[in-house]
C-alpha cells in the first residue's frame, strides 16, 4: 500500500485502492467515503452536506429545464408566447394586471399593462403603443404582427439595461417626469439574454 501524501487516491498493485484521509493510516473506500471513515466525522458530514446541496440544486433546476419547451420561440409569424418568470414594476409597485410576451425576434417584447399593450424593442431602445384591437388572444399566447404597427414611438427617457444575477433588467421612464417601468426577464445559464 502506498504511503500517505495528503488527501489523494493511492495506487497499489491492485490498482486504485481508496482515498487517503488527512491523518496517516486511515484509508477510505472511495465509493462509500462518507460511510467508511469512522475516524473523521467532519468528513462524513461534509460529504453528506455536499450530496444534499447537489440534490437541492438538481431539484431547483428541474422545473426550469422542464419548461424549456415553453421558452422556445413561437414557430408561426405573429405568434407571441408568455415569458415565464418575468417581473414587472410600474412606479416601484407590481401592477395588478399584466403579462409579458416574446416572439421569434430577439430583443422584442410585448407588454400587456392593464388594458394597454406596449411593444418594447430593446435593440432600437424604443417603445410603441399598440392598438388592442389588432391583438388576437389565443389560449395563453396572442397573435400580433409587429411589422403592421404604424404608430410613432413613445417619448422615453432614462433607458437603462443591466444584468442582475440571473435576470436582465430594463428600466425606462415615460417622458421627462413620467412613470417608471421596470421589466426583469430571465437569462440563459451562460448569461446571455433569453428573450
Amino acid at each position: 500500500m502506498a504511503g500517505f501524501i495528503g488527501q489523494h487516491y493511492t495506487y497499489t498493485r491492485e490498482g486504485l485502492k481508496g482515498l487517503a484521509c488527512r491523518a496517516a493510516g486511515c484509508i477510505v473506500d472511495s465509493d462509500l467515503a462518507f460511510l467508511r471513515c469512522t475516524k473523521h466525522p467532519r468528513k462524513r458530514m461534509r460529504s453528506l452536506q455536499n450530496s444534499f446541496y447537489s440534490l437541492l440544486l438538481a431539484l431547483a433546476l428541474l422545473p426550469w429545464i422542464a419548461s424549456g419547451q415553453s421558452t422556445s420561440p413561437p414557430k408561426g409569424k405573429g405568434e407571441w408566447k408568455p415569458v415565464p418568470f418575468a417581473i414587472v414594476h410600474f412606479n416601484e409597485d407590481a401592477p395588478k394586471s399584466w403579462n409579458l410576451y416574446f416572439c421569434s425576434k430577439k430583443g422584442v417584447l410585448l407588454l400587456r399593462l392593464w388594458k394597454r399593450y406596449l411593444l418594447i424593442d430593446r435593440n432600437a431602445q424604443q417603445v410603441f403603443d399598440v392598438d388592442p384591437e389588432k391583438i388576437v388572444v389565443k389560449g395563453e399566447g396572442i397573435e400580433f404582427s409587429f411589422e403592421d404597427n404604424p404608430s410613432e414611438p413613445a417619448d422615453i427617457t432614462d433607458w437603462r439595461e443591466r444584468d442582475i444575477g440571473s435576470l436582465h433588467r430594463l428600466r425606462f421612464r415615460f417622458g421627462e417626469k413620467g412613470s417608471y417601468l421596470d421589466i426583469q426577464t430571465p437569462l440563459k445559464p451562460n448569461g446571455t439574454p433569453l428573450y
